[in-house]
């Protein structure tokens, strides 16, 4: 029983070794690179900045937020970014820009620390994702419990009616609207 666990601690050991050899690796070739322009995936979305993962090299790092671009379009306020509860996006409240995971941006390395075996971003194309409508950052929707987050577990503003009522409902009500063709229900 020693021995197998013995054997998983060293080969995971061994794992992580190779792990952090690739990215110091990678992270040494990219320092040569600092001045191009990568395109990268949003990986994820903190209310500190964005995630990135260079689609060439596999290398992730972060773009904060104090570095991501300012509302360029409007009345030149600083940004001020939110997480949308409802979306997950980062969201500046001020041009309505969002970044979500999955979104394609074009970066810049800002800086590279091989000790900490960390990168910084900086997005190097600011109108590729162009500022949206001004909005609102919604908080989080409550009292939901396990229904979605649609209201105090009452369904999706139905006032507290099982699917099978609202449809009975329904059903009843176009049967009122129906002409009556059968003879012996006639009303007299």
């Amino acid at each position: 029983m020693a021995i197998g666990r013995h054997c998983s601690t060293r080969e995971n050991n061994a794992e992580s070794a190779e792990r952090e050899l690739r990215s110091f690796l990678v992270m040494q070739l990219l320092m040569t690179k600092m001045d191009e322009t990568f395109d990268a995936v949003v990986t994820g979305v903190a209310p500190r900045g964005i995630y990135v993962q260079i689609d060439k090299y596999l290398a992730e790092g972060m773009v904060k937020s104090t570095d991501l671009p300012g509302d360029v379009t409007r009345s030149k306020q600083p940004p001020r970014w939110q997480i949308d509860q409802r979306t997950g996006a980062l969201v500046d409240a001020n041009s309505g820009r969002s970044y979500n995971t999955g979104h394609l941006v074009k970066v810049r390395i800002l800086e590279i620390d091989l000790a900490k075996r960390q990168m910084n971003f900086t997005i190097a194309d600011a109108e590729g994702r162009a500022a949206g409508k001004k909005k609102e950052v919604l908080p989080k929707l409550g009292g939901g419990g396990d229904f979605g987050g649609l209201g105090g577990g009452k369904g999706a503003g139905f006032g507290g009616m099982t699917g099978s009522q609202r449809r009975s409902n329904k059903s009843k009500s176009r049967d009122k609207r129906k002409k009556d063709y059968r003879p012996d229900r006639k009303k007299k």
